[in-house]
């Protein structure tokens, strides 16, 4: 998996992969399906991954994908968020600058005034 594109997405193609598989009466191990899935979590997500390594029950296919859809979910928003008060922050300090601008051409209108 990587960090690039939708973990959800991705988690979705594992799962017609193994459809695949069961069509053709090819069987794998669930414990092991969902081991490997959270094994290759992508980097960003390492904290999530050691905290589902370290569950005490096991979770199927279908558990696994709730959570990483809810994980999911939470991050995108965290994501927003951050990106809203980043927009607000980044207005906040081009309201600065043209305050102190502002500021500084009054004081060089006023220096050539006095000049004068």
């Amino acid at each position: 998996m990587v960090d690039g594109r939708s973990v959800m997405e991705q988690f979705n193609e594992i799962k017609s992969i193994l459809d695949r598989y069961s069509q053709h009466k090819l069987a794998l191990d669930e414990f092991i399906v969902v081991t490997s899935i959270i094994d290759k979590l992508p980097p960003s997500w390492k904290n999530f991954r050691n905290s589902l390594k370290h569950r005490k029950e096991d979770i199927n296919l279908d558990e696994l994908g709730t959570h990483l859809r809810i994980e999911e979910d939470l991050r995108k928003e965290e994501k927003s968020k951050s990106e809203g008060s980043n927009h607000f922050l980044s207005k906040l300090s081009k309201r600065k600058v043209n305050v102190m601008l502002r500021k500084t051409m009054k004081m060089k209108w006023n220096l050539e005034g006095a000049n004068e």
